[in-house]
């Protein structure tokens, strides 16, 4: 006689043994659905954020150097360097080229960021203008290998550290535009806007404004 019990204990047990090895593969299929649309998005958003933190990093850097600047009565700058593994920065007086200071007191900006230097943009200009510099004499050098921002001791931006406030020149603004590779044409860039050393920071549009597409 069959024992009902123990047939039905077996059905039970049979039951509830786990998934079907087409079950298993069809929540594997929508795990890898939803990762392939989750983990671009996600990853975007990371870039982003990189990007921005990076041009807040720079432009306050930009407003330190011309604030301690004018505390200090004499000529501050903004160092950066870009390495091939990132891109460095450092506030420091005109008096002291960047070769000098001590490795401890360059900051780094957020992993993946690039400088846009590379490619002229449409109108065959460069997104990034300010004035590149040998690190060895800290002068300004078509070969330099660093940018800089350069305030003098009121706080202007100048070509040179000895320049007046009355001197600046075109020469002495400029901006620098930071992206990510793989953000396409999401850009930023970090511009000193004024005589007067005001800076802030700008976006990458459709259209140029004065042959530049970062304002």
């Amino acid at each position: 006689m069959i024992n009902q019990k123990k047939t039905c204990d077996r059905s039970l047990t049979s039951s509830n043994s786990g998934f079907t090895l087409i079950e298993q593969l069809i929540i594997v299929s929508i795990i890898g659905v939803l990762s392939a649309i989750a983990i671009p998005s996600w990853l975007g958003f990371i870039y982003r954020h990189r990007l921005a933190s990076s041009t807040g990093q720079l432009q306050w850097a930009l407003k330190m150097a011309q604030s301690n600047a004018k505390r200090e009565k004499t000529a501050w700058q903004v160092s950066i360097n870009e390495t091939p593994k990132n891109i460095l920065f450092v506030l420091h007086p005109a008096s002291i080229p960047p070769v000098e200071l001590p490795a401890g007191s360059w900051r780094t900006l957020e992993p993946g960021i690039m400088i846009d230097d590379k490619q002229p943009n449409p109108k065959g200009k460069l997104e990034t203008s300010l004035r590149k510099i040998n690190p060895t004499t800290n002068k300004v050098s078509e070969s330099g290998t660093m940018y800089r921002a350069l305030f003098n001791y009121k706080g202007c931006p100048v070509y040179s550290p000895n320049d007046e406030c009355t001197q600046t020149s075109l020469l002495a603004l400029g901006r620098i535009g930071l992206y990510h590779p793989d953000l396409g044409t999401t850009k930023r860039c970090v511009i000193i806007s004024t005589v007067l050393g005001v800076t802030r920071i700008g976006k990458e549009n459709t259209k140029p404004n004065d042959d530049r597409y970062c304002y």
